[in-house]
């Protein structure tokens, strides 16, 4: 790696040195200081830094009159009371003008780890590559650690009922790599390697029937995609003999049940790897995740500023300013469905991203080759998300179950329908395991699960809708044997309403599901059919393209227009006609949700078109409930 001003965009001028910190101990919150004319001055003399601060919308806002006395305070953010620090914040204040919620972001600093300021600022740069000797040394110290001292870490699998092995491992020597199967009286320590498949059309790498014997005595290395090349060399340099990657270790054409068998003990794998790799940063299976990183593409400007530690004697020494590199969800792997939940049920995690190389366990926090480590999380702590934890061995009675179900909808439920499935067939399956540790988290049967649906909660869990109101492009049915009612039962993104205050003001009343499963044995998985008998208030209505419409419903044309808001799950395919309004939930600012159905030639059964909101204010506050309860069948 060169110089800092070799790799990066570097902006550095004598204006970004009137910039001048003092470190002090203990350190002053006094900022920096620059009126508005002098800041305009230095961005003129085509200073990037002064420049930027220009761009904050609530100036611009401002009337010019008021600009001029407006004050540019520059500061740095102390970690724990200082003397350290990690971003330098960047506010405009007005002696008059209100100047909140401002969007001009702070930036993050780091320094070489030898320089002078080395011991004040804890981020290093990114690195350049991406599994450098350094790194390599880390991971297996931490690796070693955590093996031998995370109680955590090595009895969390125990306690949990996922205790298969896989049929088969990639057996890795010195030189040559061939399928072994598994003794499960001996069984052995294996890497696991999570990835995107991507387009690769031919898959001739992949096991098949017709092939697997020949995998048996020998893979041809060379025959490989590139990521699979590189988790090979990733599981050789941590000292391990063993490498599971789905497309060599299932077989994957010409024997179906060994699919099956293999897809019911995913949870067991996962959760069983001594670390799972994370091909983060590749796109398919043939782009591979080794290759050195670009610092000019990660940074967009680097700004060098000064600053001088009071007492040192050093003088004033350079760091580094820069956006956020912190990147651990927004790589290619974050946009497939099933890698979540093998993100998830790792309990040592290797990440290779195109900005950082990251490593964590369940008893410790992340750690990163360079760049930022300051991601925020807006989920509650002891929120469900899917990720192995504490709550697993404990009784937490202390959590509502309407929080737990919430958590479910909107953490997890949401969250994986935003990602992509290559399959459509895989909508169920590739949540089953994160179904399968929610239900040891909240203590239920298996048999309460309902196509994604949990049958404690199941009038709310209903409430799910297509993303967005005008798109109609974002979700799309899925041939398969999905229910209607069923968010697996269309592609793309979905959300919920936001949580209630209380479950007391649903109507719909469960009365039973019938379930019949592709697989006695994966009780999360496909479903050959299933159909929902419920109890609620049902009404009548005209869909004519536009509106839906009531009338006569002593409710005028204008006013529904208004007040009733449907988004279909399959808008492109909605003819006028008759639906029907399945009223769920009130809430306490008169606002209704139900679903729009549809049913058959003789009347008796139903299937989900859409969702509708109505504004309560407009139509009365009973209008969803002014037609008699029915029990009726929705499949």
């Amino acid at each position: 790696m060169g110089s800092i001003h070799d790799d990066m965009n570097v902006h550095s001028c004598d204006d970004c040195r009137r910039v001048k910190f003092q470190i002090t101990d203990p350190p002053s919150n006094i900022p920096l200081s620059f009126s508005y004319k002098e800041v305009l001055t230095y961005a003129g003399n085509g200073c990037g830094f002064f420049a930027r601060a220009l761009r904050e919308p609530k100036l611009w806002d401002m009337p010019k009159s008021l600009q001029k006395d407006a004050e540019l305070h520059i500061s740095l953010t102390w970690i724990d009371d200082g003397p350290s620090f990690h971003d330098v914040y960047i506010r405009w204040t007005h002696p008059t003008e209100y100047l909140e919620d401002q969007e001009l972001e702070d930036l993050h600093a780091f320094t070489g780890k030898d320089t002078p300021l080395a011991p004040y600022i804890s981020s290093r740069p990114c690195g350049l590559f991406v599994f450098h000797q350094e790194t390599k040394n880390n991971v297996k110290r931490w690796l070693d650690r955590c093996q031998e001292s995370h109680s955590f870490c090595n009895n969390i699998t125990e306690a949990l009922p996922f205790t298969e092995r896989p049929t088969r491992l990639v057996a890795i020597g010195s030189e040559t790599i061939h399928l072994e199967e598994m003794n499960t009286t001996n069984p052995k320590n294996y890497v696991v390697l999570s990835y995107c498949w991507g387009d690769d059309s031919k898959r001739e790498w992949h096991t098949t029937h017709q092939n697997s014997e020949d995998y048996r005595k020998l893979i041809e290395y060379e025959t490989l995609p590139q990521t699979i090349k590189d988790a090979v060399h990733i599981t050789r340099e941590l000292g391990y003999g063993y490498l599971w990657v789905d497309a060599l270790c299932i077989i994957q054409r010409g024997n179906e049940n060994d699919k099956m068998i293999e897809m019911r003990k995913m949870a067991s794998i996962y959760l069983g790897a001594s670390v799972v790799l994370s091909a983060a940063r590749a796109r398919d299976s043939r782009e591979g995740f080794l290759q050195n990183r670009r610092l000019d593409k990660i940074y967009n400007t680097v700004f060098e500023l000064h600053a001088e530690v009071e007492g040192k004697g050093n003088g004033m020494d350079a760091f580094f300013l820069h956006e956020s590199t912190e990147n651990s969800k927004d790589e290619p792997i974050d946009e497939r469905a099933w890698t979540l939940q093998e993100h998830c049920l790792a309990v040592r995690l290797l990440r290779f991203g195109s900005k950082q190389t990251r490593w964590a366990c369940l008893q410790k926090d992340p750690n990163i080759d360079g760049g930022c480590d300051c991601s925020e999380s807006t989920i509650d702590p002891i929120a469900f998300t899917g990720k192995l934890s504490r709550r697993l061995l404990k009784d937490h009675n202390e959590i509502p179950d309407e929080w737990k179900f919430d958590n479910w909808m909107q953490v997890v439920v949401q969250e994986y329908c935003s990602r992509k499935l290559s399959n459509p067939s895989d909508r169920l399956p590739a949540l089953a395991a994160l179904a399968h540790m929610f239900a040891i988290e909240k203590h239920s049967a298996t048999k309460n699960y309902y196509a994604g649906l949990w049958e404690e909660d199941l009038p709310m869990q209903l409430l799910w809708r297509r993303v967005g109101l005008e798109d109609c492009g974002k979700a799309e049915s899925i041939e398969n044997s999905n229910p209607s009612w069923s968010w697996a039962s269309i592609r793309g993104k979905i959300q919920y309403p936001y949580p209630p205050y209380s479950r007391e003001r649903i109507t719909l009343r469960y009365i039973d599901c019938q379930i019949v499963l592709k697989d006695q044995n994966v009780p999360f998985g496909e479903l050959q059919s299933a159909k929902l008998t419920l109890d609620g208030n049902l009404r009548k209505a005209n869909w004519d393209g536009h509106v839906l419409c009531t009338l006569p419903s002593g409710v005028g044309h204008n006013t529904l227009r208004r007040a009733l808001t449907p988004v279909f799950d399959e808008p492109a395919k909605r003819l006028p006609g008759l639906v029907w309004l399945l009223h769920i939930y009130s809430s306490h600012f008169s606002c209704g949700y139900g679903l729009i159905l549809e049913n058959d030639k003789n009347g008796s059964v139903f299937k989900r078109i859409g969702y509708f909101e109505a504004d309560l204010h407009s139509l009365g506050a009973n209008w969803l409930q002014l037609h008699d309860r029915r029990k009726i069948t929705i499949i």
